[in-house]
């Protein structure tokens, strides 16, 4: 999925989405899975559904306490390996204690026995939200408050290049990216009133085909104990694809995961770069930022959404996860970044760094799903955060 700034700063929503069927018993409709292994120890299973609905209760500091009704349905065409994941239509809607609310929508759907993958994702919401500027200099009393509405679809179709399901080697695909947000509230005379050079000060629309191409070794997605994954995007946005802005985006996301000796899962070290880069009018609502969630993942937590952003965002961090006590375990976090207009201008002299530690209990142990508190501070902005969410931030 690309870097939605409305749907990164309700990471709790977009995380809960992807393990609620997970965390709730299945409903399921038909007989047991036949007992027909092969030598993976996978079975064959017969055509089958389940709906799930679950209330959740997270915080961040972009939403402050958020509650998400989340509902999910899976279905098992028959035939199907039994290791082989369903097909997926989930969704949810949420509101905040700051006025933001949204409903949104992450179908993930598979064809011939996982070799093609469409997913995507549907927000509609109405966001209140901080900005500060663009740079990475700017002071405290730059913020002023607006409101965007937002209509989105974004998504990609992927295909295994070796033949293979989608979870194992390289997959490569078309990516598309229709985004549109318009400025609803703004402060009169404020920067987004008042700035020309702000691009898309009053909203526009952001449309978009690309390419995605990733390698998926991860154990599990929602919570690696091993593996690693690497994503590039590719994206023009032109006026020949109904796009209000002109520009290109490239996107880097790597993880590793590496676990240390021990029980399997419990000590592990993971490791998270992620680059968001953008050439030509790319509009502050879809430029790269600090503190934000991308793709269920925290960039630099410590840092409020938003309050640096620029074309260029940049950032490394890693985490050391442990066990501590039957279904307690721990987290130090530690994590280097910035913002910048274009690679040229990133300097490496005055880097925004923030280091954290949380708390994990294991909701699930066997799908490693945990209810996650972190206290994150940011050294940039002297000024600790705190997060309740459901998975883990990589």
């Amino acid at each position: 999925m690309g870097r939605v700034v409305l749907c990164l700063k309700v990471l709790a929503v977009q995380v809960v989405v992807q393990v609620a069927v997970q965390v709730i018993p299945h409903n399921r409709c038909c007989a047991a899975p036949v007992q027909n292994a092969d030598s993976l120890g996978s079975t064959y299973v017969p055509e089958r559904s389940s709906f799930t609905w679950v209330p959740l209760l997270n915080f961040a500091p972009e939403t402050s306490f958020l509650l998400a009704l989340i509902g999910g349905w899976n279905v098992y065409p028959e035939g199907r390996d039994s290791l082989q994941r369903p097909n997926q239509f989930l969704g949810g809607v949420y509101g905040t204690l700051r006025g933001q609310f949204g409903v949104q929508m992450f179908p993930d759907i598979y064809f011939d026995n996982e070799r093609i993958r469409l997913y995507f994702q549907v927000d509609v919401a109405r966001f209140p939200d901080q900005f500060y500027g663009i740079g990475n200099a700017l002071p405290e009393s730059n913020r002023e408050p607006f409101t965007l509405l937002r209509l989105a679809v974004i998504g990609s179709l992927l295909f295994n290049l070796e033949g293979k399901s989608i979870r194992t080697g390289w997959n490569i695909g078309p990516r598309f990216d229709i985004d549109y947000q318009n400025v609803i509230e703004r402060v009169d005379n404020g920067l987004l009133a008042s700035s020309t050079r702000i691009v898309g000060r009053s909203g526009g629309l952001l449309s978009g085909v690309g390419l995605a191409v990733n390698y998926d070794s991860r154990d599990k997605a929602i919570a690696p104990a091993a593996g690693e994954f690497i994503e590039v995007r590719i994206i023009p946005y032109t006026r020949l694809t109904g796009s209000s802005f002109e520009c290109l985006r490239l996107v880097l996301d790597a993880r590793k995961f590496f676990p240390l000796p021990g029980e399997p899962g419990r000590h592990l070290v993971g490791v998270h770069w992620y680059t968001d880069y953008s050439i030509g009018d790319v509009p502050f609502f879809r430029m790269g930022l600090l503190g934000t969630s991308v793709n269920g993942a925290s960039i630099l937590r410590g840092y409020f959404g938003g309050r640096y952003r620029d074309k260029m965002s940049s950032a490394l961090q890693a985490e050391y996860r442990f066990p501590i006590w039957w279904r307690f375990g721990g987290v130090l976090y530690g994590g280097v970044g910035d913002v910048a207009p274009n690679i040229g201008a990133f300097r490496f002299d005055n880097l925004k760094t923030s280091v954290g530690a949380g708390i994990r209990f294991a909701l699930l142990p066997e799908e490693r799903i945990n209810l996650r508190v972190d206290v994150a501070y940011g050294f940039a902005t002297r000024l600790p955060q705190f997060y309740i969410s459901f998975a883990e931030a990589f």
